[in-house]
């Protein structure tokens, strides 16, 4: 998975099974990681190797679809504004929001501002400052 897919697609999916209640070692068991090592790809201080994103794919089509155990989890990640992706096709990512923010985070990893960005994709602006937070690009 190119980097940016996974900044877009893997982050989400960890954040999303937060969401859904699924506690951190649990996950972390489940991709045989650590629960800190967990923290660092959530947080996208780190990219995974191609086993490690290949256990994340299985991981969230094995538990995205269901909710998990801890309501400790769930509260502690709604309140980080992450949320569950099993609204948008059966427990599958939106794939339009998805295309969407990985096309946001390539360009501004060329180098674009948000407001190019914007003109570039006939987007309101605060719609790409918004994406950009979302994912966690550094946008103040």
């Amino acid at each position: 998975m190119r980097p940016c897919a996974w900044q877009v697609t893997g982050r989400v999916r960890l954040r999303a099974l937060a969401a859904l209640g699924h506690p951190d070692p649990d996950v972390a068991g489940w991709l045989g990681i650590t629960p800190g090592q967990l923290h660092e790809l959530r947080a996208g201080r780190v990219l995974p190797d191609r086993v490690i994103a290949a256990a994340v794919t299985d991981v969230w089509a094995r538990e995205g679809v269901r909710r998990g155990p801890c309501e400790a989890t769930r509260r502690r990640a709604r309140s980080a504004g992450w949320g569950t992706t099993v609204a948008h096709g059966g427990g599958r990512l939106c794939d339009a929001v998805a295309a969407a923010d990985e096309l946001v985070a390539d360009l501004t990893a060329r180098g674009l501002r948000p407001g190019e960005i914007a003109q570039l994709l006939r987007a309101d602006l605060d719609w790409v400052l918004f994406r950009l937070r979302w994912l966690g690009l550094g946008v103040a």
